[in-house]
């Protein structure tokens, strides 16, 4: 299977935001364990970059960094191999 994760589902994780955070872990949790692979459109990693500039201005590049570690980031033009 796989999921299309919104920018606004991986904000809510990565700024912990409540009561949100507590429904993205448990997906997160749920396709680490199965065999569910999370994708990010490619252009919800500006609109990530630029939201978290507002709170965590020195370490939004950490952030995101992690985020690719979860997520994988699709391009609009390239087919994905599943």
């Amino acid at each position: 299977m796989v999921l299309l994760i919104d920018a606004n589902v991986i904000l809510d994780y990565l700024m912990v935001r409540r009561p949100q955070y507590d429904y993205v872990l448990r997906l997160i949790n749920f396709c680490q364990k199965s065999d569910v692979k999370m994708f990010a459109a490619f252009h919800s990693v500006s609109i990530i970059w630029y939201t978290l500039r507002k709170e965590y201005k020195s370490e939004r590049r950490k952030l995101l960094s992690g985020m690719t570690e979860i997520f994988t980031v699709t391009s609009a033009s390239l087919p994905q191999k599943f």
